[in-house]
């Protein structure tokens, strides 16, 4: 009796597991290029500059001429220029700069790839591009300057390729995802303006180690959040500056304080824990904030906890 399958078998199964490894390997670039997760089919045009002069790009900065001024670029949009019939290169900044009818925008993040253009003639349009964050649970990522300075974006961005989140707030990032982190946010002006923030099953709140957290206040804001109906669990994030967790000198006051708090739904990250081994790998030269690697080596911690 013939134990080996049949050619057929054998071809039905090779067919399965091309199918099974094209998906696999599609949700492996959705994840590599988060420009996958824009809901291009749903663009609304805000407004439009045409026949401005491009006259300087780069990777992160343009420079433009013959802009209308009245006409100020919101950064919370998505933006595309386009030469002639070309196509167009899509991206989102952060700060703008104006000088006369001179248009300066910069900390650029190219969605769909950067130009390769000489100074030349183009259009750039204003668009309101929604992510497509409809399935996932909900999440609101709370804090200061921590969650929103130099290679914080990277954050929200890793946290959404290691699983699936709809993230919610008032303010967008260079990526797109919504926040409620302000360089002027604190604790004291979270609980005065919880009732604007959206309801959801996660919330992370990161803040600087130096912003003299009130253990009071920060109790009062936990407890706020985890009262809520649709709250599941509420990470607090604490990372104490390079240079004391080299010198061992962290005050950790705070953080077990936070550890010792019954509340159920709470989970603290203890960046002496996380970061000590190799703080030289995690940290930019400031010693303040974290790099790209160390950003994302928090998504992965935090996520751990989301699951």
């Amino acid at each position: 009796m013939n134990k080996f399958p049949s050619v057929t078998t054998m071809v039905i199964t090779i067919l399965i597991l091309a199918v099974m490894s094209g998906l696999k390997f599609s949700r492996k670039l959705e994840r590599a290029h988060f420009q996958l997760k824009f809901d291009w089919k749903n663009e609304k045009e805000i407004q439009r500059w045409d026949n401005v002069i491009m006259d300087s790009m780069d990777y992160n900065f343009i420079r433009i001429t013959g802009a209308d001024r009245v006409k100020i670029p919101d950064n919370q949009n998505t933006f595309a220029v386009q030469a002639g019939k070309s196509n167009k290169f899509y991206f989102r900044f952060i700060d703008q700069e104006h000088r006369g009818d001179t248009l300066i925008l910069k900390a650029v993040e190219w969605l769909t790839g950067v130009p390769e253009w000489k100074p030349t003639i183009i259009n750039l349009t204003e668009y309101d591009v929604p992510l497509d964050e409809k399935s996932g649970k909900s999440i609101v990522t709370i804090g200061d300057e921590m969650l929103i300075k130099d290679e914080a974006k990277y954050f929200r961005r890793k946290m959404a390729t290691l699983q699936q989140l709809r993230f919610e707030g008032s303010i967008k990032d260079v990526f797109n995802y919504r926040h409620e982190a302000d360089y002027q946010r604190s604790l004291t002006s979270v609980i005065q303006t919880q009732s604007n923030i959206s309801s959801a099953a996660f919330y992370v709140l990161f803040f600087n180690s130096d912003s003299g957290e009130s253990k009071e206040e920060a109790e009062k804001l936990i407890t706020i959040l985890s009262e809520r109906s649709e709250s599941q669990k509420i990470v607090w994030i604490y990372v104490p500056y390079k240079q004391d967790l080299l010198t061992g000198n962290s005050d950790t006051t705070f953080i077990q304080f936070l550890k010792s708090l019954q509340i159920g739904k709470l989970s603290v990250i203890d960046g002496s824990r996380l970061f000590a081994p190799r703080p030289d790998l995690y940290f930019m030269q400031d010693g303040k904030h974290l790099n790209k690697l160390g950003y994302e080596k928090l998504a992965e911690e935090t996520t751990k906890l989301l699951r």
